[in-house]
């Protein structure tokens, strides 16, 4: 065995074994000279991939030969030709219109189609199964046996172009298939979110069919991945709230697309458009409880439950850290409104009544306005009114027939000094008899 000898060197020791090969200049030379073209042509297919990725219509005038940036550049032509045809379907209309995006896709100007035909031919003849050029290819064709045969073999290709499932959907509504076109929007799902902006629309439209309920349940009942996503979308700007609602009391009770984070938001937009039938279909999903109007704390989906509004001279807020009570406060000689609530009382006589504790000051006055909301009108029908004086006070309202929804506004005023009292409980109960009246109705 040869020995290792120690070499001196600046830095210190260093060993040198025998007969160890040198690196000759020249060899270092010629194999710098083959990698640098290799290093230069990974970096530019790199760069390419990148502005693909961000950029396809630069992508496809730099790299006119790039078969991804074809179909990504074809892809971005038919996504602005319907740039409209993702937005929220607007609530209302008969429960078996048809999907918008389909007729969308109809009316395709024979320029974008033809535009379509071409790239895609052109991508076919560089890479002859690419599953995004077979997909636009289908588009582009006006056959539909022919389109369902393109995208069925560009879904064979590749799972993951899950534009071919949308599209495959779009038909399966079109011809009436629900249950069909819904499992394939599922599968397209599961496999990727790149395209849920578009998918979801469509996949909500579904529920204005009139047998919608049977083909959906199966499917929300397992809890999809893309449940929550779903939501967020629902609840995120321009996302079809009316629709979601008809549809997340079907999601399993534990499921994330359940939980308070989205049933609050969700709510509020509904009553904000006044969608008072799916603003409450959405509360019977998220709401742990049945609506009750004298629940003034753990409120949680405000305005079906009380929304406290506190204001700078009068207003209610909940005050304590375990027993948690409301309390109401005016400053002097102010008036304001306190709580709102929406509700969907039968017609009749009600009475909210308020136990009351640690009143501070005198002369302050309670009143319960009922205000009646139907076919975008609203009208007071009447004001209960009663002085704040312990140990209680009872606000008598009635609902006339034809108000089917109604906003019930609780205000305070002092007509002297300032005044603060808590509402230790608070119940609100159908009037035993016509007469029954403890507040004075104006």
């Amino acid at each position: 065995m040869s020995a290792v000898q120690p070499e001196r060197a600046s830095s210190g020791f260093r060993t040198k074994r025998p007969g160890a090969p040198q690196l000759r200049p020249r060899r270092v030379a010629v194999t710098a000279l083959f990698l640098m073209p290799l290093a230069f042509v990974s970096g530019a297919l790199s760069f390419a991939d990148t502005l693909v990725a961000t950029d396809p219509v630069t992508a496809q005038r730099l790299y006119p030969a790039h078969a991804k940036a074809k179909v990504r550049a074809a892809d971005a032509v038919l996504a602005q030709s319907l740039q409209t045809a993702a937005a929220p379907i607007a609530h209302g209309g008969e429960p078996t219109e048809l999907s918008s995006l389909p007729a969308r896709l109809d009316r395709l100007s024979p320029n974008v189609r033809a535009r379509l035909e071409t790239s895609a031919r052109s991508s076919l003849a560089n890479t002859p199964y690419s599953p995004g050029a077979l997909r636009q290819l289908a588009i582009a064709s006006p056959s539909r046996a022919q389109q369902r045969s393109l995208l069925a073999l560009s879904r064979r290709v590749s799972r993951r172009d899950v534009g071919a499932a949308a599209h495959t959907a779009e038909l399966e509504f079109r011809d009436g298939n629900l249950r069909r076109g819904l499992e394939t929007l599922n599968e397209a799902l599961v496999i990727s979110r790149a395209l849920d902006d578009p998918i979801f629309p469509l996949l909500l439209s579904a529920t204005r069919f009139e047998d919608f309920e049977p083909a959906f349940r199966p499917i929300l009942e397992r809890d999809p991945a893309w449940g929550e996503r779903l939501a967020q979308h629902a609840v995120g700007p321009g996302g079809s709230a009316s629709l979601f609602a008809r549809i997340a009391r079907h999601f399993p009770e534990r499921s994330r697309a359940r939980s308070i984070d989205y049933g609050a938001p969700l709510v509020d937009r509904l009553v904000s458009s006044r969608d008072f039938d799916g603003a409450f279909g959405a509360y019977e999903a998220y709401s742990p409880m049945p609506q009750d109007p004298g629940r003034l704390i753990n409120t949680w989906l405000p305005p079906l439950d009380w929304r406290l509004i506190d204001n700078i001279d009068t207003g209610a807020r909940q005050v304590g850290s375990r027993d948690r009570v409301v309390e109401l406060f005016a400053k002097t000689h102010r008036s304001g409104e306190a709580a709102r609530l929406i509700t969907r009382l039968d017609p009749g006589q009600y009475v909210l009544g308020l136990s009351l504790g640690d009143l501070r000051g005198e002369g302050g006055r309670l009143s319960l306005e009922t205000v009646c909301l139907a076919e975008g009108r609203e009208w007071t029908a009447g004001t209960a009114q009663a002085l704040i004086a312990s140990p209680g006070a009872a606000l008598a309202i009635t609902v006339p027939p034809g108000c089917p929804y109604q906003s019930l506004r609780l205000a305070i005023a002092a007509n002297g000094e300032a005044i603060s009292v808590l509402i230790e409980s608070a119940r609100f109960e159908r009037a035993a008899t016509p007469n029954s009246t403890d507040g004075e109705t104006l």
